[in-house]
């Protein structure tokens, strides 16, 4: 018997909590998973990025010794001030919620360290892209692992605990909602791409809200169970929370290319199998909205198969084998004989439609003046019914 102990900061207790969940099938492979426990001197520890240098100054002996990184952060780069920790040699293993599928990119060029801002449309001489000092080897990257399994969060029960309507229950068209004002002006400026391209659709319905104006279990979630095609942005990361609530509540998910992203249980967006992908400045919104609207049977059924993977996801031995797994990688030791990685048996799916080269970025032209929060828009056309 091992022990592993996750210190974590409890605002993120939600991140940790599918861990815990694993309490009992781990103890069956010699592994004591230990909750915060301040005294216990475990094997191993697990512990949030922007906990390590606080702990280490006071000199808690839980990160003296070897210690698996959890960098809190969205990205999927490593954050250049959490480069020279991941190639410490006390630290064995580095945990991330998403990661690049090229493992070259973890190396590629960045702005205000994020990769994908360097696909969006900016201003190069205001936001330079600027290649990372501290370059990760192959034995560095090796260390990176995806043990977070995001559908397993509890944020999103309110959308397990419900079937995913039928289409004919859907009585929204389009349905888009989150942050217009972001940290940085070029994610700001690609959210008001999006808001403004919801506005030029010919749909009969859709809506739209912009800033904190709707309640996140009480009403996104009942729109999203109303909403046939969900349309996203980016975040801090190809994905947003936003994806995963759509895929969640059954909807036709439209947002641009986040294929290069790879995730564990379920890897959603490799090969554009479960959404369909639109060019990041929303230019094309228009024709894939009319494509998914002409053809909505078949999106539906895809966006259905993407709902499956999810509670598929929650399957606590296969997620204890993999994370069982992991662990015995970072400290170099045997798998026990007996336990192998759980193999789903669902045929791979197609993907859906062949994304166009996304068009190399462009200048941001001058843009009106920074509109404010709006409360949600339900847009109909002339002689629709009411809902």
């Amino acid at each position: 018997m091992f022990s592993v102990n996750l210190i974590y900061d409890a605002r993120y207790a939600d991140r940790f909590a599918p861990f815990l969940e694993l309490r009992d099938l781990l103890a069956e492979l010699s592994v004591q998973l230990l909750d915060n426990d301040p005294d216990a001197k475990a094997d191993v520890c697990i512990v949030q990025s922007h906990l390590i240098d606080d702990l280490r100054q006071k000199g808690d002996h839980r990160v003296q010794g070897p210690i698996i990184v959890n960098e809190r952060t969205d990205q999927e780069t490593v954050l250049a001030s959490n480069r020279r920790l991941l190639q410490d040699p006390n630290t064995i293993g580095w945990l991330k919620e998403c990661s690049l599928r090229d493992p070259a990119l973890q190396n590629a060029p960045t702005i205000f360290d994020y990769y994908h801002y360097t696909l969006l449309r900016h201003d190069e001489s205001k936001y330079p892209a600027v290649e990372p000092e501290i370059k990760l080897s192959a034995n560095d990257i090796a260390k990176i692992h995806l043990p977070f399994s995001v559908p397993s969060y509890s944020r999103f029960a309110v959308f397990r605990s419900q079937p995913s309507p039928e289409p004919k229950e859907r009585d929204i068209d389009a349905f888009m909602y989150g942050r217009l004002v972001r940290e940085h002006e070029i994610l700001t400026d690609h959210r008001r791409a999006g808001f403004r391209a919801m506005g030029r659709l010919n749909v009969d319905t859709s809506l739209v809200s912009a800033g904190y104006i709707l309640h996140y279990e009480s009403e996104i979630a009942k729109f999203l169970f109303r909403s046939k095609i969900a349309v996203s942005q980016y975040g801090f990361a190809l994905c947003s929370w936003k994806d995963w609530d759509a895929l969640y509540a059954g909807c036709v998910l439209i947002k641009p290319d986040g294929s290069m992203q790879v995730n564990y249980l379920p890897d959603i967006f490799k090969g554009n199998e479960f959404y369909v992908p639109c060019r990041a400045d929303f230019a094309d919104l228009e024709e894939k909205v009319e494509m998914v609207m002409d053809n909505y049977q078949h999106f539906f059924e895809k966006a259905q198969m993407a709902r499956a993977a999810f509670f598929e996801s929650l399957d606590l031995q296969r997620r204890a084998s993999d994370f069982y797994e992991i662990l015995m990688q970072c400290l170099g030791r045997s798998v026990l004989s007996g336990v192998h990685r759980y193999v789903p048996t669902e045929p791979e799916p197609q993907a859906i439609a062949a994304e166009e080269p996304e068009p190399e970025p462009q200048a941001i032209a001058e843009e009106e003046p920074e509109p404010q929060a709006v409360a949600p828009t339900l847009h109909r056309a002339a002689g629709s019914a009411a809902g």
